[in-house]
């Protein structure tokens, strides 16, 4: 391993602790946002990247997929509910589906 390596490992472990927190504090199950493009509905609902998508409408959401398939069931026009995980708190995102 050379010095440029270890450098880089550093690098990545405070994008990620910049992000998301201590890397041994981090939950079991989510789905961690990285990225939020400008203009977009997840922008103007308040995600950031880094937040930890931990519930929607109160249920568990340990997989992208899960994710995917809790919003495409939702009715047109029905207010969803959204916990995320962000620096070390909770925050609860309302959106209203499109």
């Amino acid at each position: 391993m050379s010095i440029f390596d270890s450098e880089v490992r550093e690098d990545i472990y405070q994008v990620f602790k910049d992000c998301i927190g201590e890397m041994n504090n981090l939950p079991e199950s989510g789905v961690i946002i990285t990225h939020v493009m400008e203009n977009s509905l997840a922008q103007r609902a308040g995600f950031q990247v880094g937040d930890l998508i931990k519930k929607i409408s109160g249920q568990p959401t340990p997989t992208a997929i899960e994710v995917t398939e809790k919003m495409s069931t939702t009715e047109v026009e029905e207010f969803i509910e959204i916990e995320v995980g962000r620096k070390g708190s909770t925050e609860k995102l309302i959106i209203r589906r499109h």
